[in-house]
């Protein structure tokens, strides 16, 4: 009834749209439709061990019966969790002793068809020596198997950067190089490319003195030594692990490439997101130095971010479609791309309006629309989640609210709240971007810790996250509340104190030390609507 009143008001003028949906912003939201659930594949490992040569190369061959008794393994987990239908993947980790450089396993012709038969969604060899993983989606096997027709070997050899150009030493620096190759034969054919499938790289490693997470890349080095940034990688600070999908094997490195500095990003909570979406041309500053992470997305900017992330050719567009979009605006090629790709379309009467914000669930909306235009499926990951303020949501927007969710690429906000028609903010954008990219490298990547999308930290484990409980992850243990929420992590090095100032805010206090309004309000035992007094001292905490 509330939401009827406030709603008809808002349609009436008597207050704003905004003002209805925030009032009514964390009711209750059960839809009482079924729920759905992730359909993650059920992952079963195997061990097998190399035999070196003594001088720094091994070679082991996957036995059938290894990648039979993995199969096996997963069928009977999936069988026993319900979860079938979602498939499986196996991993096999291959251990070499003594100081190994460079591996080669041989993948035998049956062994590849069992896989096949199996529809064994993904097959990963996590080599020990040198320390590298290759992670096989199902269609990259078929393909391979088809070229080849025959055993095939996988090689992964590390390599030092001695005889990189100067342009790949540059980029490269001291970090790991790694030749990749995939032949069949005796070692006279290669394998040049995985068709429509792809093959995730993941290589260990520790971040360098200054370095910062968002401008550590997947680096090509072609055949005339030129390294080309893979927009496809991200690394994990976590995991202290960069992660890469590509389509073909060769020259592979760890590159970094510093993004840029800007003045109103340094205690962001979005400020690794920032560096990740700036270190690869994906979004700028506003200028003076600054990014303006709490400031709208435009629709002129979010398009013209997803097509530099498509890598979409867009000088064959001279003339704009919309009348409000001039030949000489950055975004104009964009913006005809996204049109004829049916990823956005106008608002009316021959008009785009770039300059116009957009909301969380038109975000939502135009990136399922995206994942449609360049062919990717979108997973479901994470379990469905009903937002306490489901029932604001756009009824054009339920669909694709829903799938952005269980793919893990867009989270909610403070106290389990979506805030549909809120405004996307470029802070938002810039970790929705990354999240995106890095759901394509690999489905793993939206499990274990996560932002959402008012910077507070949360933990999720088999789609789901933690909440109600202390939880122990690595050697921390670690508090999660009933929205999932912990304010442990990360460690915070102290807490200082502040005492309320007239005219002082909730926002205008968490805007001042860098922190998100809802963590500020937790810590100190209230809710963002809570009503603070000159003389009352609040607690804030510093990373």
């Amino acid at each position: 009834m509330k939401k009827r009143v406030l709603t008809k008001l808002a349609a009436l003028g008597l207050v704003s749209a905004m003002a209805a949906s925030s009032i009514v912003a964390c009711g209750s939201g059960n839809s009482g439709t079924p729920e759905t659930k992730p359909d993650t594949p059920t992952t079963a490992e195997m061990e097998i061990k190399a035999q070196g040569d003594g001088k720094g190369s091994a070679e082991v061959t996957v036995p059938d019966s290894a990648v039979a008794s993995a199969i096996q393994k997963a069928q009977e987990e999936a069988m026993r969790t319900g979860s079938q239908e979602n498939g499986i993947a196996i991993q096999i980790n291959v251990a070499a002793s003594g100081n190994v450089n460079s591996l080669t396993v041989n993948l035998p012709k049956a062994t590849q068809e069992q896989i096949i038969a199996n529809k064994v969604q993904t097959f990963a060899l996590a080599l020990e020596c040198p320390d590298i993983t290759l992670s096989l989606s199902l269609a990259s096997v078929q393909e391979i198997n088809r070229q080849a027709n025959a055993d095939v070997q996988f090689t992964a050899t590390r390599l030092t950067n001695t005889n990189l150009s100067g342009k790949a030493k540059a980029v490269v620096g001291n970090r790991p190089v790694f030749r990749l190759t995939a032949t069949y034969g005796n070692g006279a054919s290669t394998i040049t490319d995985f068709g429509g499938g792809s093959v995730t790289v993941t290589l260990p490693y520790k971040l360098q003195p200054g370095e910062s997470a968002g401008g550590v890349y997947l680096v090509y080095i072609d055949g005339q030594g030129k390294p080309q940034l893979l927009m496809s990688s991200s690394y994990d600070p976590e995991a202290e692990a960069l992660r890469g999908s590509t389509t073909h094997f060769s020259l592979y490195a760890v590159g970094y490439k510093a993004p840029a500095t800007f003045s109103d990003v340094k205690d962001h909570w979005a400020r690794e997101d920032i560096a990740f979406v700036t270190a690869r041309g994906l979004m700028a500053g506003t200028g003076n130095g600054c990014f303006s992470p709490d400031g709208a997305m435009t629709r002129g900017m979010f398009v013209t971010a997803l097509g530099r992330l498509a890598g979409a050719d867009v000088k064959g567009y001279k003339q704009s479609s919309f009348t409000d979009v001039k030949a000489n605006a950055y975004y104009m090629g964009y913006v005809e791309w996204a049109n004829k790709n049916n990823i956005v379309n106008g608002t009316g009467d021959g008009k785009f309006s770039p300059d116009q914000s957009i909301t969380r669930e038109q975000m939502a909306t135009i990136l399922v629309n995206y994942a449609k235009a360049i062919g990717f499926t979108l997973p479901k990951v994470h379990g469905e989640n009903t937002f306490a303020d489901s029932a604001n949501i756009s009824t054009w927007a339920k669909d694709a609210v829903k799938s952005m969710q269980m793919a893990g690429v867009l989270a909610g906000k403070g106290n389990d709240c979506f805030d549909p028609q809120g405004t996307a903010t470029r802070a938002e954008v810039s970790a929705t971007l990354r999240r995106f990219v890095e759901l394509m490298i690999d489905q793993r990547t939206v499990q274990g810790w996560t932002q959402n999308d008012a910077g507070q930290w949360m933990y999720y484990e088999n789609g789901k996250p933690v909440k109600n409980q202390t939880k122990k992850v690595g050697d921390e243990s670690y508090t999660f509340n009933g929205y999932g929420v912990t304010l442990d992590y990360p460690r915070k090095k102290e807490y200082l104190t502040y005492t309320v100032q007239a005219g002082d805010s909730f926002w205008r206090i968490a805007k001042k030390h860098n922190v998100s309004m809802y963590t500020l309000a937790e810590i100190n035992g209230k809710t963002i609507y809570s009503m603070i007094h000159p003389g009352n001292v609040l607690i804030i905490p510093e990373y």
